[in-house]
Order: C-alpha cells, then sequence, then structure tokens
C-alpha cells in the first residue's frame, strides 16, 4: 500500500515531484510537514511574523515604561504585589481544598473490602493513584514560602526590574528573528539546490 509520499509514484509523479514530496521530511522544509502534499515548496522561506511583532511589543512597553513617572511606578508596583499576592493565595487554597478531597477517597479505598484478590490489585492501584496524585498535586510549601517572603517594591525597584525584563525579552526576540532568517535563507538555499540538481535530470517525465 503507498504510503503519503509513494503514492505520487502510483499517480504518476516525476523524479522531481517524487523528490520534491519527500523533502518536506526534512529539515528545510520541516515547517511544511503538516500541510498538504499537494501544497508547493516555495522558492523562498519568509519568516513569520512571530519575532517581529513580539519585539515591537516588547519595545513598545520599554517605551511606556520609561515614559512612566516615579508616581505610577510606585502604583503599579502596588499593584502587581496585591494581585501576585492573591493568586498566592488563590493557589494554596486551591491545592489545600483537593489535598481533602484525595484524602477523603483515600479513607473511602482504605476502607472497601475487596470481593477477591483481583480485586485487591485494583484496591492498590487506585491507592497509588491517589497518594501519587497528593504529591504530585497537593505541595503548597513551596507557595507558602514564596509568599512569605513576598513583599511590596518602591517605584524605582519595579522600574529597575521590569526593564530587565523587557531588555531581555528584547533580545531574546532580536536574536530569535536574526537566527531564524539565517536558517530560512539556509532552507531556501538547500531547495534551490535540490531543485537544480533535479532540472538536471534530462528525459525524466
Amino acid at each position: 500500500m503507498p504510503s503519503g509520499y509513494t503514492q505520487a509514484i502510483a499517480d504518476g509523479a516525476t523524479l522531481e515531484q517524487f523528490a520534491l514530496g519527500c523533502a518536506r521530511a526534512f529539515g528545510a522544509c520541516i515547517s511544511m510537514k503538516d500541510e498538504p502534499l499537494s501544497s508547493e515548496i516555495p522558492e523562498e522561506f519568509e519568516p513569520s511574523s512571530y519575532y517581529v511583532d513580539n519585539l515591537k511589543k516588547a519595545k513598545k512597553e520599554h517605551a511606556e515604561l520609561m515614559a512612566m513617572s516615579d508616581e505610577e511606578c510606585s502604583a503599579m508596583a502596588k499593584k502587581e504585589y496585591g494581585q501576585h499576592s492573591i493568586h498566592l493565595m488563590a493557589m494554596i487554597n486551591e491545592k489545600s481544598c483537593l489535598k481533602l478531597k484525595y484524602e477523603k477517597m483515600l479513607k473511602k479505598v482504605n476502607a472497601w473490602r475487596p470481593p477477591t484478590e483481583d480485586h485487591a490489585v485494583l484496591k492498590r492501584f487506585m491507592k497509588s493513584q491517589i497518594t501519587e496524585s497528593i504529591d504530585a498535586d497537593c505541595s503548597i510549601d513551596y507557595l507558602e514560602e514564596e509568599l512569605s517572603g513576598l513583599r511590596e517594591l518602591s517605584g524605582k525597584e519595579w522600574r529597575a526590574k521590569k526593564k530587565k525584563l523587557l531588555l531581555g525579552t528584547i533580545d531574546y526576540y532580536t536574536k530569535g528573528a536574526v537566527n531564524e532568517k539565517k536558517t530560512l535563507s539556509k532552507s531556501s538555499l538547500w531547495v534551490k539546490q535540490l531543485r537544480r540538481s533535479l532540472k538536471s535530470k534530462k528525459g525524466d517525465k
């Protein structure tokens, strides 16, 4: 039975058509792997808007931050402190409530008497699932530690922290855009070289 790639041979594809179809499985064209095989591989791969758009957004936020007054920075520091405190307390409460539900069910499972040894295996499995979930889902130590160490920043501290974060974001997206351009340039060259080599196979129809 033909695969998604060899179906083209059954349909009468040329070497060039078959090779370009298979090229989707390789790094240069991997971004097209989920596209229909009928989609043509472009002559030039164009950068996505991901890095450019996020870079513009980060630069805009940085400019807005630098334009903020000390009073505005202080107000934002107070607001974010309050929001983060509420978020941590909500997470602690959510995990604590979940743990109570798990423990309540574990108590019921422990009290259940399996009718046979085969059912006893099921009981052990049920218990392990609950205890593993308690360990994985219900730890609040790190949240309580973070909450106890949380403090409201001054406006100056908040601005410095935000600035450092945004400059790191700008650097990340700037480098990402450059690297994407280099990668796509290599991919475009790979496809050009492939097409050129296939065109040289005269007589293939």
